[in-house]
């Protein structure tokens, strides 16, 4: 295994070499990421990449409409733009307006609508074989930029001890030099691997993928009327609002609905994602003690919409609303593979786990879903509820401010997330991605210990609304009854963090009960 790694990072160097272009004048088609580094004072660092001991390396996969790609890759010295082949682009711009089209997205809708370029980008010490910054996120890009031949240019701004990228399209042409990231497709022994070597030596950096889990892993878990396909992608049943009327009293009645329109913004869906020691404590049995982040778009378009208004709920009913969308969790090995330590080839550095929604279906513009009676699926519910926590809702100034809808009182869900946004991270309904999918990914990661990784899992939710962070979606809670009710939530009770260290439960589920 370490000689086969050894030798795939010595053909990666060597093709390194050959690949590695430089563009001066006018620019070939491409994406082009212009990484700017930058000290927490806010101090510009990206001038470190000049020292010859230090290389940017980076790992692109694009998100499809089933899941992410490996898209291009490489290790550059000196050079703080990277260049992604247009050509290796295109065929997975070209299968999503297919996709698209298939489902009757409008024309001028197509080109506006956004996918996830998933970015690693780290910056090392050779010498030291330190990592001076590490940065994992979401880039997301318009299908209309890719339409024909043409440069696009990005600036990638990463601060130190941060992960997210913060990325925004730009008009003005860098006055440096450009290097050309290459789109391979390598393996270990057998095991597929991403290894991009590191200037002339055969040092490299792998990003070994070791669990993933889509709509297709839970097709023995759920019922078929869970699944549905449209083009050949198979979508699943997830929950966006659940409702149960849990209260003793007769007279509490509840009427709730969701809405999610907007014709000035993008309805998207953000990466969820964390980096650290994950693996070895889930196999473990344990929880790892990590953050989690809400990354850029993964998915995303203007016009969209959907709404449900779920029937009156009297004591003891539930009932809940969904969309049919593809979950997807993906869990990377990041290692650091260098010459001459025969039995050290893998210097571990961290692992990544990457939660999202790849695809919506849609018809026109309506997001498709659905609602009935009941709770979604008893093994949804069971590793949803392992990884979340109830918390009672409390409004300032609105007719939540004691805790409980009197008779005649609501509130919209714009308020209730609003008033939940303590970070200003402007995260919207919480799909329960990780509640899904985990079912099947622990059973293969952590057999032994799948009920302690699934309760993990259960916290990872995907935030999914509005583009811009000042904006939530809408729908209510209205007590139509003749008595009152608490109104309690579910917040995921894993850590989410914000690029400045604020910390916060996200809203999960949406998951409202009344008692």
């Amino acid at each position: 295994m370490r000689s086969a790694l050894i030798a795939a990072a010595a053909a990666a160097a060597a093709l390194a070499a050959i690949a590695v272009a430089l563009y001066t004048l006018r620019p070939e088609p491409g994406l082009y990421l212009d990484f700017r580094f930058h000290a927490p004072t806010g101090a510009d660092e990206t001038g470190r990449l000049a020292a010859q001991n230090v290389s940017l390396c980076i790992f692109a996969r694009v998100v499809t409409p089933e899941g992410s790609r490996p898209l291009a890759g490489g290790c550059f010295r000196g050079i703080p733009v990277v260049k992604i082949p247009y050509d290796a682009i295109k065929k997975h711009a070209d299968r999503w307006r297919e996709h698209l089209r298939s489902m009757g997205v409008p024309e001028e809708l197509v080109d506006r609508h956004q996918i996830g370029l998933i970015v690693d980008a780290i910056l090392l010490n050779r010498t030291s074989r330190a990592p001076i910054y590490t940065a994992h996120d979401s880039i997301p890009l318009t299908l209309g930029d890719f339409k024909r031949p043409q440069a696009v240019y990005y600036v990638a701004r990463v601060a130190r001890g941060r992960p997210q990228v913060e990325a925004a399209r730009a008009a003005a042409w860098p006055a440096r030099a450009v290097a050309a990231a290459e789109a391979r497709d390598p393996t270990c022994d057998g095991r597929e691997c991403y290894c991009y070597g590191i200037g002339e030596s055969i040092d490299a950096i792998c990003w070994i993928p070791v669990a993933w889990s889509g709509p297709e892993n839970l097709t023995s878990a759920l019922p078929p009327d869970y699944f549905t396909s449209q083009g050949g992608v198979l979508y699943v049943k997830t929950p966006v609002l659940v409702v149960y009327n849990n209260a003793p009293r007769a007279g509490a009645r509840l009427g709730s609905s969701i809405l999610i329109y907007t014709q000035t913004d993008s309805v998207v869906a953000r990466l969820a994602y964390s980096t650290g020691q994950i693996i070895s404590a889930l196999r473990q049995g344990s929880w790892p003690g990590v953050n989690l982040f809400v990354g850029g778009a993964v998915w995303g378009g203007q016009r969209y919409s959907y709404f449900r208004y779920l029937p009156p709920l009297d004591p003891g009913g539930r009932w809940w609303a969904y969309i049919w969308a593809r979950p997807v969790t993906e869990l990377y090995e990041v290692y650091l593979c260098f010459d001459g330590y025969e039995y050290s080839c893998y210097y571990y550095m961290y692992d990544e786990l990457d939660a999202y929604v790849s695809s919506v279906l849609i018809s026109g513009v309506q997001i498709q879903g659905g609602s009935q009676p009941g709770l979604p699926h008893s093994a949804l519910m069971s590793s949803f509820f392992g990884g979340v926590q109830m918390q009672q809702l409390v409004v300032p100034e609105t007719a939540l401010a004691d805790g409980k809808l009197d008779p005649g009182e609501s509130i919209t869900l714009q308020t209730i997330l609003q008033s939940c946004d303590k970070c200003s991270a402007g995260f919207d309904v919480g799909v329960p991605v990780g509640a899904l999918v985990g079912m099947a990914l622990c059973s293969a990661l952590a057999p032994e210990y799948a009920p302690a990784c699934q309760a993990f899992l259960g916290g990872v939710v995907v935030s999914f609304g509005y583009q811009s962070s000042s904006l939530y979606i809408d729908g209510g809670l209205e007590n139509i009854g003749s008595d009152y009710m608490y109104v309690y939530m579910a917040a995921s009770r894993l850590t989410y963090a914000t690029p400045s260290g604020c910390t916060y439960g996200a809203p999960a589920g949406l998951y409202i009960e009344a008692r």
